[in-house]
């Protein structure tokens, strides 16, 4: 057997441990200074089998840090990728029924269209999933906009009827929704819940102050407290959040006072998974905030520290961090759709409210999926990680699987580095993280300092 291209281990100093992670099975333990001895020597090939080093050995190859020595990686990860990319199991729905919105940020790529899903398309859209889900099986769907709440009967009459369909034939039904809150009140709450929708996507961009700057209403009109206001309510009622904030170069201070202000207000951790993210969906004209991004190696630098905040003051940490993907997202798989108002089929929600170039077809009155443009649909699908020199020599192409083909596509890995993981660049800290996390409480956090795991530099909160 030999040690898999995908293996790593980092020491953690107070413990006197090792974290091994393999970034293509996601297996993860945890070793002291005797058993990485033993590691390392299986490893490496310079000691054998014993009863003493057996239950090492055994966890090795569970893990798949050890594998065959006839199993090429790059042709497995080919066969997991394709495998997911071309199976026709499950059907993916990211539908906009509306691209008006209650707000104005100045970094959104969505146009402000004020058009809204019309009956006639609904019933198409009811169509093609019933059609969809009888040759397919599961569900995924996906409520987006604009903001989905102006519309929330439409949704509701929708959504009702692909989870009925879906209960009927006993299939399984995942549903959720991207929304600013800013709509999120107590009675919306219990329609949400009531046709079916329990995940939840909201954003906030740091503390009052620089939030209340980026992402506010037409007219100006300050959004955060009322947002506030709404997801603690939320939080409390059984539905599950990720609680988004994208960071750049001016609010990344202001993000430690969210999470303090999140606290303060009772908001229920059981349910919000707070997680960073960085601005980088930025059209060139929007320059003023483009110049504001993070490079993935800065935000790789700061992201460690936020979350490492969050935990320390009782957030769980977002379970997407380190996961392994067979494809970086669903925009090159067959299943996924993404759907306007007027029925256009797109393979990314970055394209909404530009289908006019971007669209694939678009659904039917009768429920079927038409074809236009058959040029759009190939770039999405022949696009391959594996071509790209640099993907192939990158030990976490198994959690990357070679980044956002939105930007690389578009051609926008420019300063911003969009297209690539910024996770190459901090795997080691997370590693850490995650382990501080699932062996620590908080106030057991709280005597641990965050240069034990990351190095500390100009970004970081001085508490």
């Amino acid at each position: 057997m030999k040690p898999s291209n995908y293996n790593i281990f980092v020491h953690y100093e107070p413990d006197k441990i090792y974290i091994g992670y393999n970034c293509v099975s996601g297996g993860l333990y945890v070793f002291n200074e005797a058993q990485f001895k033993q590691v390392d020597e299986i490893l490496s090939g310079n000691g054998g089998t014993s009863r003493e080093t057996e239950p090492v050995k055994e966890k090795l190859v569970k893990g798949r840090f050890l594998i065959d020595d006839n199993l090429d990686e790059i042709k497995m990860l080919k066969l997991r990728n394709y495998s997911s990319r071309f199976n026709s199991n499950g059907i993916g729905m990211v539908i906009s029924p509306t691209l008006a919105c209650n707000f104005s940020c100045p970094y959104c790529y969505v146009d402000r269209e004020k058009i809204s899903m019309n009956p006639e398309t609904m019933t198409a859209l009811k169509k093609f999933f019933s059609k969809r889900i009888k040759k397919t099986g599961n569900a995924l769907v996906t409520w987006t906009g604009g903001e989905p709440l102006l519309v929330l009967e439409s949704i509701e009459d929708m959504n009702t009827y692909f989870f009925n369909e879906t209960l009927e034939k006993n299939l399984k039904f995942d549903c959720s929704m991207v929304t600013n809150g800013y709509l999120l009140s107590p009675v919306i709450v219990e329609r949400l819940k009531q046709c079916g929708i329990k995940k939840l996507q909201i954003t906030l961009d740091g503390s009052r102050e620089y939030h209340n700057k980026s992402r506010f209403t037409p007219g100006g009109g300050k959004t955060y407290d009322i947002i506030m206001e709404n997801l603690a309510y939320a939080s409390n009622s059984g539905i599950k959040i990720t609680l988004r904030s994208n960071v750049d170069k001016n609010n990344v201070e202001g993000i430690y006072k969210l999470i303090d202000d999140l606290c303060e207000r009772g908001i229920s951790k059981d349910n919000l998974f707070f997680a960073p993210c960085m601005v980088t969906d930025v059209e060139e004209s929007k320059s003023n905030c483009r110049k504001n991004c993070f490079t993935n190696k800065e935000f790789a630098s700061i992201e460690p520290q936020i979350l490492f905040y969050s935990i320390k003051k009782g957030f769980k940490m977002y379970t997407d961090r380190l996961s392994t993907y067979h494809t970086y997202c669903g925009a090159n798989t067959l299943p996924l759709v993404v759907i306007d108002p007027y029925a256009n089929v797109l393979k990314c929600w970055c394209n909404l409210g530009r289908a006019e170039n971007n669209k694939i077809g678009y659904i039917d009155q009768e429920g079927e999926l038409c074809i236009t443009n058959h040029g759009n649909l190939c770039n999405w699908m022949a696009w391959n990680p594996f071509e790209i020199a640099e993907c192939l020599t990158c030990n976490v192409l198994p959690i990357c699987m070679g980044g956002c083909m939105y930007h690389n596509l578009m051609g926008e890995t420019d300063e911003i580095d969009a297209g690539c993981s910024h996770r190459k660049h901090n795997l080691e800290e997370m590693l850490k993280l995650v382990f501080l996390s699932m062996t620590r409480d908080c106030s057991q956090l709280n005597e641990t300092s965050i240069s034990d795991f990351t190095k500390i530099n100009r970004f970081t909160n001085p508490n």
